[in-house]
């Protein structure tokens, strides 16, 4: 990478915290070269540190630390951590299976995606990382302990959480995952569909199973979808698969830094039939899935059970920087159909159902059985059969 991109970087981020709006007329920002701060601690690492500095090993973390401090989810992505985000997104990668966050002492987990090396070994929403093979993540740049958490299949990492009062230690075998992200399973007359992630093969994958229901000539009561600890993913995917469930209508409001709105409406051909419908959420249900969530709650179209869901109501893109990997911004937020916010809120369930924290869903993993213990799923069972039996379903 040349010094160009980072440079312009730099100065974005200096015009901000200088404060560039007011009444006096704005200062040209200071460059690498002309930034006295930056020039005078540049100087005294190089003469005083106790060993010759790596300066591009600087750079790098000058460039980790610029970008996390903007938000929680903004981020230099070196070439591994870069290519490692575009293998997600294509459902296929080397590693672990959790989708992290950062905060003040490491990485907060989201989710532990299903099928994964992650959600098997027992790593829960909430857990927070604290080391990764015995290194502090407090030491540790958002790229560095992303990186650390991929790797090669069959390879050995130790991972240290802090869950509530108790540190917690899993040994972990990193795996190829493959991330199938829809799983349909008909039972009573009712069409469990889960999702647990929002990669670029849902829409594809959806479609797949509305053909399975039809060819089932199944004569279906209920569907049940469920989005518990589906961290997000592509925002195409989730507007698609709202549009699976609905004919017309808005599915979020998209508003960038100019505060322009842009509406986003649902538009796809095929649908699922239009029959009562239950969407299981909880604190592990991020971003696309609680765009998904509050547009069918919206528009009256499914009850919404379970927890109160993550509160991630913003949007990032990834910009590629050829032969460096990449910078993930944070470049809009999105809003709720009503255009309320869900950054930091989340969406609250019309009926609140606990679940251990504890038990390991079976749900989740299983690719043909239902886990009669899951008790937010027998209770949106339970609502679709009365709904059924009352006849009456708005």
């Amino acid at each position: 990478m040349s010094l160009r991109t980072p440079g312009v970087l730099l100065l974005i981020s200096n015009c901000m915290l200088a404060g560039c709006w007011g009444d006096k007329k704005p200062k040209s920002s200071p460059t690498f070269d002309s930034d006295p701060l930056f020039k005078e601690v540049i100087t005294l690492v190089q003469e005083k540190y106790i060993k010759e500095p790596d300066i591009n090993k600087m750079r790098l973390g000058a460039l980790s630390g610029m970008l996390s401090a903007l938000d929680s989810y903004s981020a230099y992505l070196p070439p591994d951590s870069y290519e490692a985000l575009a293998d997600s997104t294509d459902g296929e990668f080397g590693g672990i299976g959790v989708e992290v966050y950062p905060v003040e002492n490491g990485v907060k987990v989201i989710s532990a995606i299903d099928d994964t090396p992650a959600a098997k070994a027992g790593l829960q929403a909430g857990d927070i990382i604290i080391a990764i093979d015995d290194q502090s993540t407090a030491t540790m740049s958002y790229s560095q302990i992303i990186s650390s958490l991929h790797g090669s299949p069959h390879t050995a990492i130790k991972i240290t959480v802090q869950r509530a009062e108790e540190e917690v230690i899993f040994p972990i075998e990193r795996s190829t995952v493959v991330i199938n992200p829809v799983k349909l399973i008909i039972k009573d007359g009712i069409a469990y569909l889960r999702i647990s992630y929002f990669n670029d093969m849902v829409a594809s994958r959806l479609q797949e199973a509305v053909e399975d229901i039809q060819k089932s000539k199944v004569d279906l009561i209920g569907i049940v979808l469920d989005l518990r600890n589906n961290p997000g993913g592509v925002m195409e995917q989730a507007v698609r698969t709202v549009g699976y469930f609905i004919k017309s209508g808005i599915v979020t409001q998209v508003i960038d830094r100019s505060k322009k709105i842009k509406i986003i409406k649902a538009d796809e051909a095929i649908t699922f039939p239009d029959i009562p419908m239950v969407v299981i959420i909880n604190n592990g249900s991020a971003s696309a899935s609680e765009i998904v969530a509050s547009a069918l709650k919206h528009h009256e179209r499914a009850i919404i059970l379970g927890k109160r869901s993550h509160g991630k109501g913003s949007v990032q893109s990834v910009f590629p920087i050829p032969g460096s990997g990449g910078v993930k911004l944070t470049t809009a937020c999105f809003l709720t159909p009503a255009g309320e916010e869900l950054n930091g809120k989340g969406i609250q369930p019309d009926i609140t159902v606990e679940a251990p924290s504890t038990m390991l869903n079976v749900s989740l993993f299983s690719h043909s059985e239902i886990n009669e213990d899951d008790v937010q799923l027998s209770r949106s069972f339970e609502i679709l059969r009365s709904i059924a039996s009352l006849k009456r379903w708005k």
